[in-house]
C-alpha cells in the first residue's frame, strides 16, 4: 500500500491499495472502505497510516476490546437454569418436524441428469469385470465359477 499524507496535524491520509484508494481519517476514526467504523478495529489502510507516521496502531482498537472490559462482562454473576420443570410455559406453537421431508438413512440419491457423455466406452481387455481368482473376464470374486466349484 501506499501512503499519500495530506494533514499530518489532523491525521488525514490517502492510502491506495491494489484495487482503490482510501481516505483515513484517524482523529475522526473513520476508513472510506468502512471496516474500521464497522469493526470498531483498525482495517489494513489505518494499519498502513498508522505505520507511515510511526504511529501504534493498537491505540485505535476500540476500548470494548479490552482485556478490562472482557473481565467486567464475565464478572457479574449467572442464575443456573436448572431443570426444564423450572421454566414458564409459553404461548409460542411448539415446532413439530415434517417425517416426509426428514432424509432417510444411506446415502442420497443423486439428482443429477446423466447425458452421452457420462456412458463409459467397454474396451475389449476392460479390467472392470475381470476376475481376481482366476483372472478371467466377464466375472467378478463374488460370481467365480472356480471359487464355487470349490466350496
Amino acid at each position: 500500500m501506499r501512503v499519500r499524507e495530506f494533514d499530518v496535524a489532523h491525521t488525514t491520509f490517502e492510502v491506495d491499495d491494489l484495487d482503490d484508494t482510501y481516505s483515513v481519517h484517524l482523529t475522526q476514526r473513520r476508513c472510506q472502505c468502512g471496516k474500521f467504523q464497522a469493526f470498531k478495529f483498525p482495517c489494513s489502510h489505518v494499519i498502513a497510516a498508522c505505520s507511515a507516521v510511526s504511529l501504534n496502531a493498537a491505540q485505535y482498537v476500540d476500548p470494548a476490546f479490552s482485556i478490562y472490559h472482557i473481565m467486567n462482562v464475565y464478572s457479574s454473576s449467572f442464575q443456573p437454569i436448572g431443570s426444564e420443570l423450572g421454566i414458564p410455559p409459553t404461548s409460542v406453537p411448539k415446532l413439530i418436524p415434517d417425517k416426509w421431508k426428514l432424509r432417510g438413512k444411506g446415502r442420497p440419491r443423486a439428482s443429477r441428469i446423466r447425458n452421452e457423455i457420462d456412458e463409459v466406452e467397454v474396451q475389449p481387455n476392460s479390467s472392470r469385470l475381470r476376475c481376481g481368482i482366476c483372472g478371467q473376464l466377464g466375472h467378478n470374486r463374488r460370481s467365480c465359477p472356480t471359487r464355487i466349484a470349490n466350496e
